[in-house]
């Protein structure tokens, strides 16, 4: 099983953020999380509460040009009609990394940590561009 997933591996991590001064709240990042996951394939992909205004996904089964269409779409979530339904501020912006993992190597296989850091990497070349930024590429090699 731990073999199968890791061929086929894809790691985003979203951070939230506002574009006015001021902390997010708990109910914010609560609500970005419960968001995400209605943007997800259900028994398939995965969120999880990653720090704390960041959310990891994991969506096997998909290529990272897959998985960057799926950063568009979580990160347009945020302007949608289903963020207004939440009662969230429409002031929300996320910054996105997204990585990748395809290859069929069995030595190259990266750690599920070498992946999220991959991903967390590429969520501060997201940063790094301004504000509601995708950023994606493929882990570092061993």
């Amino acid at each position: 099983m731990k073999r199968a997933t890791a061929k086929t591996s894809k790691a985003i991590v979203a951070e939230l953020d506002n574009d006015v001064p001021g902390d997010l709240d708990e109910r914010m990042v609560r609500a970005y999380g419960e968001l995400l996951c209605d943007q997800l394939r259900s028994r398939v992909d995965w969120v999880a509460r990653y720090r704390e205004r960041s959310f990891a996904v994991v969506l096997p089964e998909t290529t990272l040009d897959g998985a960057a269409r799926v950063a568009l779409r979580l990160q347009s979530s945020l302007d949608g009609d289903a963020m207004r339904s939440t009662g969230l501020p429409s002031m929300l912006r996320t910054n996105i990394g997204v990585c990748a993992f395809d290859r069929a190597s069995m030595l190259d296989l990266p750690s599920p940590q070498s992946l999220l850091a991959g991903a967390e990497a590429q969520l501060v070349s997201a940063t790094r561009e301004g504000f509601g930024r995708i950023a994606r590429g493929y882990p570092k090699a061993h």
